[in-house]
């Protein structure tokens, strides 16, 4: 067969499967035909399209622009790959911004919102600290704060009566035969509910935490001084309320409730004394005898007479720890102890002299040795008769204030108003 074929440039390779056909491929061309005889053998056979061709070199010339144009495919992938690397860096940059922005945002607000909160905080911190200086109650927690709102009758009305029920419960606990109260779990039960009753008694109706401070003032009789000055007086501090609120409390009571009383007993160890008070009428005694190790009966502490306690009292002139410590003046309870309320201290009293040039104040030191010597100087030992008797004519309790000149503190009385109970620090 013959084939007609246009004077051109044929680029061909051979075909792997087959060496006889050529592999072509169709770039340009006109209309004419290109026509084989496929059945003679001798031609070679093309197992694709023809390739339209315009010169010898066009087939390594098309293969060297296919390279290039593979290389500039790389070229364009690797510009891609750059420009998808910055944008996702420029992306990365702005989202790190946004979100420094929005912690910055979120940063602020909470500062603010904290600064709304602590001045509505103070907004009703003030509320609850007007409302403390008209009842002159101090609260430290929740359950207090609301009890501010209450009068101050009102809450002393409430936790005297909290007080009342467990002591005659306790006084019942341990009027039970065989009960030794330091041990029984139900006596040290009912004693440490009473003890925290008093304390919060305490605090509301003395206005504070102490310690307090109890001036007696006494008279002595003509057999120790016959002149016209035969007043004096010592001071008594106030034990921890945390050791013995009980004591601290009863004792308060009685100054507060004060009647008469006076030293009555000279003895070698102990100078004792009785007590009459609206408190303890009826001779009532303490509910239990409280005693506390770390405050123990040295030289100079006063404590409670008798068994039960109270309310008579003595000062010890020596350490009384094995007369009056646990364990003594009965058998049967080796913890029961007589009960503490304070000891003596010095103290300062301010005179006003008169002067020619206007009138001073001068401080002088007391010391309540000299006293004691005196109390104890009466001649007769023991029991006293009424006309060697030292008079107790005044118990004032002392609390604790800044001094307006000077900033020290300075102990000055409390006054008890109409009602018997609201306290107010006399200035």
């Amino acid at each position: 067969m013959t084939v007609n074929i246009k004077p051109r440039i044929l680029a061909y390779r051979p075909n792997n499967n087959n060496n006889n056909s050529i592999h072509t491929n169709v770039v340009s061309g006109d209309n004419n035909n290109i026509m084989m005889n496929m059945n003679d053998a001798s031609a070679p056979q093309f197992d694709s399209d023809i390739i339209d061709t315009t010169d010898q070199g066009y087939y390594h010339q098309q293969q060297h622009h296919y390279n290039d144009v593979d290389d500039d495919d790389d070229n364009e992938k690797g510009s891609k790959i750059k420009r998808t690397s910055r944008e996702f860096f420029a992306k990365s940059i702005m989202g790190l911004l946004l979100l420094f922005v929005a912690t910055v945002a979120l940063q602020s607000y909470a500062d603010q919102q904290q600064q709304q909160q602590q001045q509505q905080n103070s907004n009703n911190n003030n509320s609850v600290l007007s409302v403390r200086k008209k009842s002159l109650f101090t609260t430290t927690t929740s359950s207090e704060a609301e009890a501010a709102a209450q009068s101050f009758q009102e809450r002393d009305t409430q936790l005297a009566t909290i007080v009342k029920d467990l002591d005659q419960k306790v006084r019942a606990r341990k009027a039970t035969k065989g009960v030794i109260m330091e041990t029984d779990p139900e006596g040290v039960k009912l004693t440490i509910a009473l003890q925290q009753a008093t304390l919060a008694l305490l605090k509301h109706r003395y206005s504070g935490s102490g310690p307090f401070r109890i001036r007696v003032d006494i008279k002595y009789p003509n057999s120790i001084q016959k002149s016209d000055t035969r007043n004096d007086h010592f001071v008594i501090e106030t034990a921890p309320i945390s050791l013995v609120p009980c004591s601290v409390f009863y004792f308060l009571e009685m100054a507060r409730t004060y009647v008469k009383g006076g030293f009555h007993r000279n003895a070698p160890h102990v100078l004792q004394a009785h007590a009459s008070s609206a408190a303890t009428a009826h001779h009532t005694s303490m509910p239990f005898q409280e005693y506390h190790p770390d405050f123990p009966h040295k030289q100079y502490t006063v404590g409670y007479a008798g068994r039960p306690s109270g309310p008579g009292w003595y000062v010890s002139i020596q350490d009384n720890t094995d007369n009056h410590g646990p364990g003594t003046q009965q058998k049967q309870n080796p913890y029961e102890a007589d009960s503490l309320f304070g000891k003596l201290v010095p103290h300062h009293t301010t005179t006003d002299t008169t002067t020619t040039d206007g009138g001073t104040q001068q401080q002088q030191q007391h010391d309540f040795h000299t006293v004691v010597q005196t109390i104890h100087s009466v001649p007769q030992h023991g029991w006293l008769d009424p006309h060697n008797e030292i008079a107790i004519t005044k118990l004032t309790i002392l609390h604790q204030q800044p001094n307006n000149d000077n900033d020290k503190n300075e102990w000055v009385p409390l006054t008890f108003l109409s009602d018997d109970l609201l306290l107010v620090m006399q200035h």
